[in-house]
């Protein structure tokens, strides 16, 4: 008898713990946008392209550089038309560094890299955006 009422007091326990973490948003599926053997040159480049996202979350970029060094910058906009400066990083040849946007007013990011040598060949980067959809 007291083990048929503890299974129903653990069984009920759990489903309570599993209904919480369902209200409770805690279990979200990210979306991942990815772009491979993107041209940077010495202009101004757009590497992941203006995409719209939930901004109570954090927007993760991840760069993997090629040959030559390159200013990754991110930026952000709400109408997808004026695009504001948020951040940028330094990534040296065959290194990879990760950007995060964390929560603020912006519904669209980006990403756009340049080389810092204007006489450079191009260099070759791949770069991925793991982000929410409101």
């Amino acid at each position: 008898m007291f083990r048929k009422m503890g299974l129903r007091m653990g069984s009920i326990f759990f489903a309570g713990i599993f209904l919480c973490v369902i209200i409770a948003g805690v279990v979200e599926a990210a979306e991942v946008k990815e772009r491979n053997d993107v041209e940077v040159a010495s202009s101004e480049t757009e590497i992941i392209e203006g995409t719209y996202t939930h901004k109570w979350h954090n927007r993760i970029f991840r760069i993997n550089n090629g040959e030559h060094q390159i200013i990754a910058t991110v930026w952000g906009s709400n109408d997808e038309q004026t695009w504001e400066y948020f951040d940028s990083s330094t990534i040296d040849p065959g290194k990879s560094d990760t950007m995060v946007m964390g929560l603020n007013h912006f519904w669209y990011v980006k990403l756009t890299g340049r080389t810092t040598d204007v006489h450079a060949t191009p260099s070759i980067v791949d770069a991925s955006l793991t982000y929410h959809i409101p």
